[in-house]
């Protein structure tokens, strides 16, 4: 409202995807199209309770919470998604991981702020190019029309047809590139 009061406001929930098998204890995936449907669903309800209150609106802006690490591939071209989602707090990739620490999970610190973990969306893109074929495939042929990125950047994507441009350090700091220490400066 113009004087800051919530008119209206929609949430879902989505399935949790935890792969089965011995070799896939720790999996945790999401849906991105199924995210995706339900953010054009929340979008739709509250222009539907805004239009059933009579209230007037212009829509300036899109509240998105960010799942921080829950990392996407997908192809520019056609929006789809490469895999599912891998969720922020899925393990797969812990040998990834260990591998760039070397024994020293502090390894970079210095330029990152952050110890090595699998929690960071870059061991997440390692293992979905080790992984993924069509991913693989596309990368070889055009890899141009790649992307990469955490479910805030995907959306925005989906909202824009194009990359968000957003470089804050919530957002890059995520992919285990700048120094996310004294992430409070931006």
């Amino acid at each position: 409202t113009p004087v800051g009061e919530i008119a209206a406001w929609a949430q879902m929930e989505h399935a949790q995807i935890f792969p089965e098998g011995e070799d896939k204890v720790g999996w945790h995936e999401h849906d991105p199209l199924e995210i995706w449907t339900n953010v054009v669903r929340c979008m739709d309800a509250v222009v539907s309770a805004l239009q059933k209150k009579r209230v007037k609106f212009e829509i300036k802006a899109i509240g998105i919470t960010n799942q921080r690490e829950t990392t996407v591939a997908w192809n520019a071209t056609t929006g789809k998604p490469y895999y599912s989602a891998i969720v922020w707090d899925d393990t797969r990739t812990n040998s990834i991981a260990s591998r760039i620490a070397a024994g020293n999970s502090d390894r970079l610190r210095e330029k990152t702020g952050l110890p090595l973990a699998s929690y960071f969306a870059g061991t997440k893109v390692k293992w979905l190019l080790d992984n993924v074929p069509s991913l693989q495939s596309d990368i070889q042929s055009q890899p141009n029309e790649v992307r990469f990125g955490t479910i805030d950047t995907w959306l925005l994507y989906q909202l824009s047809g194009k990359p968000s441009g957003i470089d804050g350090a919530a957002n890059v700091g995520g992919l285990f590139l700048t120094d996310v220490s004294n992430a409070s400066r931006w």
